[in-house]
């Protein structure tokens, strides 16, 4: 386990878990050269751990784990804030945005930046910020490989 200034990863074999943003994210490293970034949101109540587990080891038709089928991919898993449940006050699970009451919706009135639009947005900038910290990464790992193949 390495701790960097603004993430913590630990690495086991080709699997990665960095903190970014303040929300932990499980990455499985491709084994062949990287050509694809598949990102896989959890569902509510979930974690970024045990999806991923289930995605690493359920075989496909052939018998073999995602990773396996297609090495040259990166999966990343990250982890859902834990946010306030208004279905079940006094709850807080892991969700990327709360579901309100589906039986009532008198209080679902569009109102910028209340009711469940407010957890829905907030959900899709975190998600937002995620990829844009993926792109940023994906963007350094090419200059790299540029940087070395000029001097080659």
């Amino acid at each position: 386990m390495r701790e960097h200034s603004r993430a913590l990863i630990i690495t086991t074999s080709t699997t990665t878990t960095t903190t970014t943003m303040e929300l932990p994210i499980l990455t499985i490293e491709p084994t062949a050269p990287h050509t694809h970034t598949v990102v896989f949101l959890h569902g509510r109540g979930d974690d970024a751990r045990h999806f991923s587990r289930t995605i690493a080891l359920t075989p496909d038709s052939h018998g073999r784990a995602l990773p396996a089928a297609l090495p040259s991919f990166r999966w990343v898993f990250p982890q859902a804030p834990t946010r306030t449940c208004a279905s079940s006050p006094g709850d807080s699970w892991p969700q990327w945005f709360d579901v309100w009451d589906v039986r009532d919706f008198a209080h679902t009135k569009h109102v910028p930046g209340a009711g469940p639009d407010e957890g829905v947005l907030k959900g899709v900038d975190t998600v937002l910020r995620l990829l844009d910290g993926r792109i940023e990464q994906v963007k350094a790992v090419a200059a790299a490989q540029e940087k070395s193949k000029a001097k080659a």
